[in-house]
């Protein structure tokens, strides 16, 4: 019953409410129109009541938008302006939030009634603005790595094909600029700039190549000697409780000839039966304070009084601090495990621009420079294929396997985690790059 006279309260006052703005209405009554709507936040429900060409419609349409833009929801004031008719404002609100299809559609619009006697800044701009607001807008899509919709600006509003070819090249769109050169019959510039943007990108991607395969290596080689770390310091103390005579000591000496250094700072014991607040306190320097910050940090943040902004960042810091890759760190083995599947998986994103890179070098006659780069980027892909199995094995991914015996694992160490990165090893679907252009054979 309580629900039901709730339910009734709710219409009449909507009802009341709808009524009000009602009787308000008309040109004598727009100020005290526009007084009432805002003051009970009435938009979305006012708006529907009048034609879109009525001057009710636009009051309440630019006090909507007025108070979107108050409240950062420009997206969402853009929109009302666009259908409130006041185009150059949608068009400088998009052009705000780089919406490139609502700018274009505003400035369209803008353009359709130019003709008229409008005079309204909110309503029409002036080509001059259209070509300023075009030149930012082509600017900040390129900073955002957005080069195709680039290209539709420089083209369609600035008519600039030259821009339009350097953002191609920009965006490594080798076959786009190669389309808009012949289009636009500006073959000998796009000679000009091709291949010294091509070399400049070779360089990048092959050093970049070097660069993942020397981290993994060193990643890799970190892990296995972790590992073999673990095995002999659980072999080290089944002989001390077999003779009984564990001395403390003995750990120091042999953190001080182990290469690794590592005794000192991670546990004797095999299995880690940890929680997620012992992995938030697990700082590379552990003492009163630091623990103090991490517990004051974790209050902050579940009570939400944080802004998103520092809340992202927070959570990335403890993404770092739960999975590092320091020597000595708790969970260091882990820590190495995240890193290497990230390394995985940059080596996909590498070796799909490489495919590409690799064809467009043959096409402009650098073909050394093509045969030099998928050289790289298949020795990248070939460690990682022939590693995985190493570092994904079925001891830490916890699946049966009939070659897994109590004698090879004996020492390793099991996490209670559930993480994707340790339970699975990451999917290689690019395991080499072929390019029958640049096969010697």
């Amino acid at each position: 019953m309580p629900l039901i006279i709730l339910q009734t309260n709710i219409y009449l006052g909507d009802h009341c409410l709808h009524s009000s703005v009602s009787f308000i209405s008309g040109p004598e009554h727009s100020e005290e129109l526009i007084a009432y709507v805002h003051a009970h936040s009435l938009y979305s429900e006012a708006i529907e009541l009048y034609p879109v060409e009525s001057l009710e419609f636009k009051s309440i349409g630019r006090s909507w938008a007025t108070s979107l833009i108050s409240t950062q929801k420009l997206a969402y004031a853009g929109q009302v302006y666009l259908r409130a008719g006041f185009f150059a404002a949608a068009a400088r609100t998009f052009l705000s939030t780089t919406q490139t299809e609502l700018w274009s559609v505003a400035v369209s619009q803008s353009r359709l009634i130019q003709s008229s006697s409008v005079d309204d800044t909110d309503v029409v701009l002036s080509e001059q603005e259209i070509q300023t607001q075009a030149h930012k807008l082509a600017g900040r899509l390129r900073d955002l790595s957005r080069h195709q919709e680039a290209i539709m600006i420089y083209l369609d509003y600035l008519k600039n094909p030259d821009l339009a070819i350097v953002t191609a090249l920009e965006g490594e769109l080798w076959l786009e600029a190669r389309r808009l050169a012949s289009l636009h019959h500006r073959l000998e510039f796009l000679e000009k700039l091709l291949k010294p943007k091509l070399r400049e990108s070779y360089s990048a991607h092959f050093e970049r190549l070097l660069q993942t395969r020397t981290e993994f290596i060193t990643l890799f080689d970190r892990l296995i000697a972790l590992r073999r770390h673990h095995k002999d310091e659980a072999e080290m103390k089944r002989l001390t409780q077999l003779h009984g005579d564990y001395d403390p000591s003995c750990s120091y000496e042999f953190a001080f000839f182990s290469p690794r250094r590592l005794l000192l700072s991670v546990s004797l014991f095999p299995v880690d039966t940890v929680t997620e607040t012992d992995i938030l306190s697990d700082t590379n320097s552990i003492s009163d304070s630091s623990l103090t910050d991490s517990t004051s940090c974790l209050s902050i943040r579940s009570a939400g009084t944080r802004r998103a902004g520092r809340s992202a960042k927070n959570r990335r810091k403890t993404e770092a601090r739960k999975w590092s890759t320091k020597p000595g760190s708790k969970y260091e083995e882990v820590g190495l495990m995240k890193a290497l599947a990230q390394s995985v998986e940059l080596g996909q994103r590498l070796a799909g621009d490489v495919s590409t890179l690799a064809i467009e070098l043959w096409r402009s006659g650098l073909t050394s420079d093509g045969h030099r780069l998928l050289q790289a980027v298949n020795r990248l892909l070939a460690d990682q294929r022939s590693t995985i199995p190493l570092i994904w094995d079925e001891w830490i991914t916890g699946q049966p396997s009939e070659s897994a015996t109590c004698t090879q694992n004996e020492g390793r160490k099991r996490y209670p985690f559930k993480e994707p990165f340790i339970s699975y090893a990451p999917v290689m679907n690019k395991t080499q790059v072929m390019c029958p252009l640049l096969d010697h054979n």
